[in-house]
C-alpha cells in the first residue's frame, strides 16, 4: 500500500499525458490535466493563506522559556547542580534537541546500506584484478615473462580454433564436437580483454611514466568517483540533511537562557564558540557515519592495493600533474571532504544565529 502514496511517483507523468483522460464532474467531462493544474493552484493558495494566518496569530515565543519534556527533565543527570556551558550545550543539542536520536536514525540507515552493499564487476574487471594482483608493483622481469607466456597461450588458442575449423570443413568432426570445442576455447579466451588492458598499462609505464606501477584500480574508482558520482551525491545529501536537522535548532531552542548568557560579559562570544565546538563535533560524527561504512565496503569488496604507488598508476588520475602517492591522494580527498563538512556545519550555525528561527 505504501507505493500508492509515494510522492516521488508523481514525477512520472507519462501515465497521465500519453492518453487523453477526463473526470466525470456532475456528468460533464473535465480534462484531467486541466483539473489537476487548477486543483494544485487552489491548494497551494489555500495552504499559503493558512500558513500566513497561523504565523500572524501565534503568540510571540521569543521570550518564552524553552521547556524540556518531563521525561527528559527527569533523566537529566545535571539537574540540581551547576555545569559548564559546554556540558549544558551538549545536553541541549543531543538530548533536548534530539540530535542523539537523529544520529541513531542515520546509524541505522547506514548499517542497512553497509549490509546490503553489492560490488559491481564486469567480466574484464574480474580478470584484470587477477592479473594486477599477481603483477602488483613496478615492472620486473617477471612481468615481461608473464606477458610473453600469456600471449603465447592466446596465440595457441587461436591456432586451435583454426585447426578446429579445418577439421570441421573436412568432415572429421561433427557439429556437436565443433560446438563443444569452440565453446571451450572461447571460455579460455575470456581474459583477453583484461590482458589487452594490462598490456596497455605496461606500454604507458614504459613510454610515458616509468615511475608508475601496475595497480588494480577498482577500489580507487569507487572512492574517487571514477565510476560516476552517485555514491558521492548520496553522501553529500545525507550529510547536508542530517547536519540541518541537528545544527539548525541550536539558536531556536532555549532562547531565554541564551539571552541571559549573551547579556553577561563576553557571554555572546563564548556562547557562539561553545556552540561552534558542538557543531564541529556533530559534523565529525556525521562525517564518520556517512563515509566510513562505504569505505569499509570498498576495502572488503575491491581493496586498495599498492598505496605507495604514484597516483598516475591508475587510469583515472593519469592526467594529474602532481608528485603524490595513492595514499597521499586518498588522505587529500577525505581530508578535503572532512574540512568542507566542518565548514558547512559552522556556516549552518552562523545562519541559525542570524535567523534565530
Amino acid at each position: 500500500p505504501v507505493k500508492y502514496i509515494n510522492i516521488a511517483a508523481l514525477t512520472q507523468t507519462n501515465s497521465i499525458f500519453h492518453t487523453y483522460s477526463s473526470l466525470n464532474l456532475l456528468s460533464f467531462p473535465v480534462n484531467l490535466v486541466t483539473a489537476s493544474a487548477i486543483s494544485m493552484i487552489m491548494l497551494s493558495a489555500f495552504f499559503m493563506v493558512l500558513a500566513v494566518r497561523c504565523t500572524i496569530t501565534q503568540k510571540n515565543v521569543i521570550w518564552s522559556p524553552y521547556k524540556v519534556p518531563a521525561l527528559l527533565h527527569r533523566l537529566n543527570p545535571f539537574k540540581g547542580r551547576s555545569v559548564s556551558l559546554f556540558t549544558q550545550e551538549l545536553y541541549k543539542s543531543f538530548i533536548a534537541n534530539k540530535a542523539l536520536i537523529v544520529l541513531l536514525v542515520l546509524a541505522v540507515y547506514q548499517y542497512h546500506a553497509f549490509t546490503t552493499f553489492t560490488a559491481v564487476y564486469n567480466e574484464d574487471d574480474r580478470y584484470y584484478k587477477k592479473y594486477a594482483d599477481r603483477l602488483n608493483g613496478p615492472l620486473t622481469q617477471e612481468t615481461y615473462d608473464f606477458l610473453k607466456q600469456e600471449q603465447n597461450r592466446f596465440d595457441e588458442l587461436y591456432a586451435a580454433m583454426s585447426t578446429l575449423s579445418e577439421k570441421y570443413n573436412a568432415g572429421e568432426i561433427t557439429d556437436i564436437q565443433m560446438t563443444m570445442s569452440y565453446m571451450s576455447i572461447q571460455q579460455s579466451l575470456a581474459p583477453q580483454g583484461a590482458f589487452e588492458r594490462l598490456k596497455s598499462q605496461v606500454k604507458y609505464i614504459e613510454e610515458q611514466n616509468p615511475e608508475a606501477q601496475i595497480v588494480y584500480d577498482g577500489g580507487y574508482n569507487q572512492l574517487f568517483a571514477g565510476k560516476g558520482y552517485r555514491s558521492d551525491m548520496n553522501t553529500v545529501l545525507l550529510t547536508m540533511l542530517f547536519l540541518i536537522l541537528m545544527i539548525s535548532p541550536m539558536y531556536n531552542a532555549g532562547k531565554a537562557s541564551s539571552l541571559i548568557i549573551s547579556a553577561s560579559r563576553n557571554g555572546h562570544g563564548k556562547l557562539f564558540k561553545v556552540r561552534c565546538l558542538v557543531s564541529l563535533m556533530i559534523a565529525a560524527l556525521v562525517f564518520i557515519l556517512t563515509n566510513v561504512p562505504f569505505f569499509i565496503n570498498v576495502m572488503q569488496e575491491y581493496g586498495v592495493s599498492n598505496l605507495p604507488a604514484p597516483v598516475q598508476s591508475i587510469d583515472l588520475l593519469r592526467g594529474l600533474n602532481a608528485d603524490m602517492t595513492l595514499l597521499d591522494y586518498l588522505i587529500l580527498v577525505y581530508g578535503t571532504r572532512l574540512f568542507f563538512t566542518l565548514l558547512v556545519s559552522v556556516l549552518m550555525l552562523i545562519t541559525s544565529s542570524l535567523l534565530k528561527n
